[in-house]
């Protein structure tokens, strides 16, 4: 999987452009995997089923992240890096779920992102039950990550999608959102030590 995460222009970046390209590394590892999931032979029953699969992967890979970057941040730096990513994540949700031949209006655009914005309010609170050591999941975590997707496939001629999501998708999707991250925040800690 490869997911541009370098900037092309150096120069400090601030908290909300690190969030908005974090949004863009979760919600292409989590398309990604999902494309590969229905190669593999996982049916989807609609383009909104599939995207409700992604909005699952896209909210474990922001409670990752959040593991991942609390350490790097200010309190104000990191809520407004979580925020600004989620907003991000439900502006693509929506648009994604917007029929390119019916647009959606501007209220049903702004409804569309509102409703993923409270799903990822309840993933993370959820997922806060649960260990995440350096951003890799517990056990249990996975577990409840494996039960959300088998829920949005409604499990049928699915069988193994929470063994698939658990065993086989999780490792990988947890080390690119490593590895995307390190890109970005290594040169946000590469700036912030130059002006110092």
């Amino acid at each position: 999987m490869r997911i541009k995460s370098k900037w092309h222009k150096k120069g400090a970046k601030t908290t909300e452009q690190l969030a908005q390209t974090a949004a863009y590394i979760i919600w292409k590892i989590g398309k990604t995997t999902v494309d590969k999931m229905y190669i593999d032979g996982f049916n989807f029953k609609s383009n909104q089923q599939l995207l409700g699969v992604i909005g699952e992967f896209a909210a474990f890979m922001l409670q990752s992240a959040g593991q991942i970057s609390h350490e790097s941040m200010t309190p104000d730096e990191f809520s407004t890096f979580i925020n600004t990513t989620a907003k991000q994540l439900a502006h693509t949700m929506a648009d994604n779920l917007s029929d390119e031949n019916n647009p959606s209006s501007p209220e049903k655009f702004a409804a569309d992102a509102r409703e993923y914005i409270d799903h990822l309010n309840q993933r993370l609170s959820d997922y806060s039950e649960f260990n995440f050591s350096e951003g890799e999941p517990s056990y249990p975590a996975l577990r409840f990550f494996g039960s959300a997707v088998e829920q949005q496939m409604d499990g049928s001629d699915n069988k193994w999608i929470s063994e698939q999501v658990m065993e086989v998708e999780s490792p990988v999707v947890i080390r690119e959102l490593k590895k995307g991250l390190s890109n970005i925040l290594t040169f946000q800690d590469d700036e912030s030590s130059e002006s110092n």
